[in-house]
């Protein structure tokens, strides 16, 4: 599936696809129109887990060039800023050999 998108705060304008791997929901980005960036997000798939709210990562580069990935929020729901970092803070975690991960246990 290929869709489009727009940077609410930037207002830079991306394309992708969407497709599906192993229950994970993955999207892959580029920018378009001089917007020379690319990123990926992976999900888990929210149709067989039945949830309203799904963690995902994110990984592309920085301003600088430099690798840059973090926690990402998919919701059904349109939650306010402090909520929506609240949970990705919970939901945060760093395990050994600095690996991000999504923390499932909580």
């Amino acid at each position: 599936m290929v869709f489009k998108t727009t940077n609410p705060v930037s207002h830079a304008k991306y394309e992708g696809t969407l497709s599906n791997e192993r229950n994970h929901i993955l999207f892959s980005i580029h920018g378009v129109g001089g917007v020379k960036e690319e990123a990926q997000m992976r999900f888990l798939d929210i149709i067989p887990y039945d949830k309203d709210k799904v963690f995902g990562l994110w990984m592309g580069i920085d301003h600088d060039a430099k690798p840059i990935s973090g926690v990402w929020l998919m919701s059904q729901e349109e939650l306010n800023d402090e909520y929506a970092q609240k949970l990705i803070q919970s939901k945060t975690s760093i395990f050994k050999q600095l690996t991000l991960g999504i923390n499932e246990s909580t």
